[in-house]
């Protein structure tokens, strides 16, 4: 668990993570925290994504934008782009606008700005070790627990590695328990 900024993030559930989500302001935070609910994107990459990175069925993490300095495309889940659809008619932007801008024209909401918001609303909500990064353990743990396997959450995630994907992903109690079942 996270505290005071060290260690892994929180791996909330789909339910607390859309509960999350719910809570912060409406407008870039909760763009962003959508965004990073439905992607699995690190924070860095969701904040500068632009309007052009988005398709009516995708949307492009550029190599310019991602930690492995390689592109990736991410198919759009149906609540996110009905997010994305509501948010454009709301800015009307142009394709080189930021998704999520910031507090200076021409740049995008900056992490720490998104970061004490979060944390704001994590306080308010009673939830704790959760950061940023928690959105992308949650949704690739959750989707693990699924049965998706790891090449094709590593296909989203952009991990250069299974190794480094299996560090994401937390093993729940219930879990735990089935395999001390199954030495029966």
């Amino acid at each position: 668990m996270k505290q005071n900024r060290f260690g892994q993030a929180s791996v909330l559930s789909p339910q607390h993570l859309d509960n999350l989500i719910d809570a912060l302001p409406a407008g870039p935070h909760r763009v962003l925290a959508t965004i990073l609910r439905y992607t699995a994107a690190r924070i860095s990459e969701a904040r500068l994504l632009t309007w052009a990175a988005i398709s009516d069925t995708h949307i492009l993490f550029t190599a310019a934008t991602t930690k492995t300095k390689t592109s990736r495309e991410v198919p759009l889940a149906p609540q996110l782009l009905d997010v994305l659809k509501r948010w454009k008619a709301e800015t009307n932007p142009s394709p080189s606008d930021f998704i999520v801008p910031g507090g200076v024209v021409g740049r995008p909401m900056s992490r720490q700005a998104f970061d004490k918001q979060l944390r704001a609303t994590c306080e308010q909500l009673g939830l704790s070790g959760v950061s940023t990064h928690s959105f992308r353990r949650s949704c690739l743990t959750a989707a693990n627990d699924k049965g998706i396997s790891l090449r094709h959450l590593q296909s989203i995630s952009g991990h250069t590695s299974l190794a480094a994907l299996e560090r994401y992903l937390a093993v729940r109690e219930e879990h735990k328990v089935a395999v001390v079942e199954a030495f029966g």
